[in-house]
């Protein structure tokens, strides 16, 4: 005795493929769907599945900053005002380039941890070009400005390709709290701040230079090579005291 295929069999069972080929379609599409979903999750929090930035050793480069001044109401100073502040790093080499809206005053911040050396630069293109070294005492005002405790959130965002962590920071002096963010694979020694705690590059943060509040956000990370010749003094500058230094940027604002 042999089976034989009739056609009511033949029907059968193509309608069984057809509901085989459908229910695996259908199961592919589903996984496809959480997939992507969950890409897109990625996505939401760093702005991209994998960060192109996240898998480089930057321990030298450029970071811009464009900067907002959340407590400052419009006057006649505001396009004297810093918008954009550069920050050049090369191991515990640091510097900080802060030009001014209309670029007639550049302020620069030259930091050397190993010798525990600050310079600052004060460069007027109508004017004197004046030059200060902090002193100890001076560094540990800034460091003691304001005194900080990190939480640390799991919440990730992206700046230009890299993924940063979020901080919760409490200010013990005042019992305030602010949000900011880092990147937790670029080590970078803040001392001379009240971040000194913190040995992570800011991306995103607050931050208060002579009595101006600022916010500092990361618009551009490169990772490049730096001379370590940039770190220095160089033109002719006239010597003064930290006092007097920040006295002539006060004088800028009146």
């Amino acid at each position: 005795m042999y089976f034989k295929a009739t056609k009511t069999h033949t029907k059968l069972y193509t309608i069984k493929n057809n509901l085989v080929f459908s229910f695996v379609m259908f199961a592919l599409v589903s996984c496809l769907f959480i997939v992507l979903n969950s890409c897109n999750s990625c996505r939401e929090k760093t702005g991209n599945k994998l960060l192109a930035k996240d898998t480089i050793d930057i321990n030298e480069g450029v970071i811009t900053y464009a900067v907002s001044y959340p407590n400052l109401k419009e006057s006649r100073l505001s396009p004297f005002l810093p918008n954009e502040i550069s920050f050049v790093f090369k191991g515990n080499l640091s510097s900080y380039i802060i030009r001014s809206g209309l670029g007639t005053i550049n302020i620069v911040r030259l930091l050397d941890y190993d010798k525990q050396e600050f310079i600052s630069l004060l460069i007027d293109i109508w004017g004197t070009n004046f030059a200060c070294k902090e002193t100890s005492e001076d560094i540990m005002k800034k460091e003691t400005s304001a005194i900080y405790e990190y939480k640390f959130i799991g919440d990730a965002k992206a700046y230009d390709g890299l993924t940063c962590k979020k901080a919760v920071v409490k200010n013990i002096n005042d019992n305030t709290e602010f949000e900011i963010y880092y990147a937790p694979n670029i080590s970078i020694n803040n001392w001379s701040s009240p971040y000194k705690d913190l040995n992570k590059l800011l991306i995103d943060y607050p931050f208060s230079e002579n009595g101006m509040d600022m916010l500092l956000k990361a618009t551009k990370i490169e990772s490049k090579e730096i001379d370590s010749s940039f770190f220095t003094v160089k033109g002719d500058f006239e010597w003064i005291t930290a006092t007097q230094f920040n006295n002539h940027l006060q004088s800028f604002r009146k």
